[in-house]
C-alpha cells in the first residue's frame, strides 16, 4: 500500500509526457493520423499477402487493423530481432503492430528482410 502523503515524483512526470502526447496527436490531427495508419495497413496487408504470410480471413477483408500476425517459427523471429525489427511472438506467429511514427520505407524494409529467409 502507498502512502497517501508519500509524494510520488514520477507521477508529475507521466503527467508531462501524457500532456506532451496529447498536444503532438492533436496538432497532427486524428483525421491524418487514420488515414496514415490506413495506408500502412494497406501496404503490409498487400506485401504480406504477397509473400502468402497471411490467413485466408486476413486476406479477403477489406479493411484490416495495423496490427498483422505473420506466419514465422523462432528462427524468423531471431533473424527479424538480429535485424533491429521490432515485433513480437504470439501463439506460434510473429506480430508486427504499425502506428503513425512508421513509415512504408519501415513495412519495405521488413519484406526486404523477409524476402530473404522465405
Amino acid at each position: 500500500m502507498i502512502s497517501k502523503t508519500k509524494k510520488r515524483p514520477g507521477i508529475a512526470c507521466q503527467t508531462l509526457f501524457l500532456d506532451s502526447s496529447i498536444w503532438f496527436t492533436a496538432k497532427i490531427g486524428m483525421d491524418k493520423i487514420s488515414e496514415h495508419n490506413n495506408m500502412l495497413s494497406l501496404k503490409a496487408k498487400e506485401e504480406f499477402a504477397t509473400l502468402g504470410l497471411l490467413s485466408s480471413d486476413v486476406v479477403k477483408r477489406k479493411r484490416h487493423s495495423t496490427i498483422f500476425s505473420i506466419k514465422g517459427d523462432d528462427k524468423l523471429f531471431e533473424h527479424l530481432s538480429n535485424e533491429n525489427v521490432i515485433c513480437a511472438q504470439r501463439g506460434g506467429r510473429i506480430r508486427f503492430s504499425f502506428h503513425f511514427y512508421n513509415t512504408k520505407s519501415d513495412i519495405n524494409h521488413i519484406v526486404g528482410i523477409l524476402k530473404t529467409v522465405l
